[in-house]
């Protein structure tokens, strides 16, 4: 029995499409959740607190003290918790990281668990795997980056900007290696004026299949400001 420990939750996404993935939130707590009430009635553990943290937060970037909800974490562990991750990369993508966390946690006899490996920290055979898979998780992440950034690069060397131009904007030419805007195109500007309109209006699809929309007649000062 751990009289007065606890068992703490943390979920994190750091995108729409890891959300959209089987990533989400509502499912990481549920999954964490079911497994924080097995561990509390098998061990007499306390069911703990939820973190959760913001979307966009990076692991790879930001270490888990440093983030909101990881912060907030770390301040509530007390000497023999127990801390539960769904993934062992909703916790850390960051090798030094890591090893940062678990070595602190040890110290306090705090046991970090990973559900998809269905490991922990309390042993060495548990630590290895961790290692192991963590650092997988960041030459992912990182390779995922430096892919990114060669495609960029490509991008803007044939003059085409790699991010999201405004609605209604052309980009042409490189100047200092940034694509430049150098005008607003009339025409698209007007049509996408039209469809946040829908949009707000709450237009469906449907509706506006059945609406036909003609750009040479339309009446750019009428169209609603974006």
């Amino acid at each position: 029995s751990s009289d007065g420990c606890s068992s703490d939750l943390y979920v994190r996404v750091s995108s729409d499409d890891q959300a959209k993935n089987g990533f989400s939130l509502e499912t990481q707590q549920k999954l964490v959740l079911e497994f924080m009430q097995r561990a509390a009635s098998e061990k007499g553990l306390r069911v703990g607190n939820v973190f959760v943290e913001t979307l966009g937060v990076s692991a790879l970037k930001i270490p888990l003290p440093t983030r909101p909800a990881g912060a907030d974490l770390c301040n509530t562990l007390n000497k023999g918790d127990h801390v539960v991750f769904s993934r062992h990369d909703r916790a850390f993508r960051n090798v030094r990281d890591m090893s940062t966390m678990v070595a602190a946690w040890s110290a306090l006899n705090i046991t970090a668990h990973m559900m998809n490996l269905g490991c922990d920290t309390s042993t060495s055979h548990g630590k290895l795997l961790i290692n192991f898979l963590v650092s997988a998780a960041q030459w992912e992440s990182e390779t995922k980056g430096e892919r990114q950034r060669e495609v960029n690069a490509s991008l803007k060397a044939s003059g085409v900007s790699p991010f999201r131009l405004p609605v209604g904007t052309v980009a042409l030419g490189v100047k200092k290696g940034k694509a430049r805007v150098l005008a607003w195109d009339k025409q698209v500007l007007a049509i996408g004026r039209l469809l946040c309109c829908w949009k707000k209006r709450g237009v469906t699809q449907r509706d506006r299949k059945s609406t036909r929309l003609n750009s040479s007649h339309t009446d750019i000062s009428r169209m609603p400001s974006s």
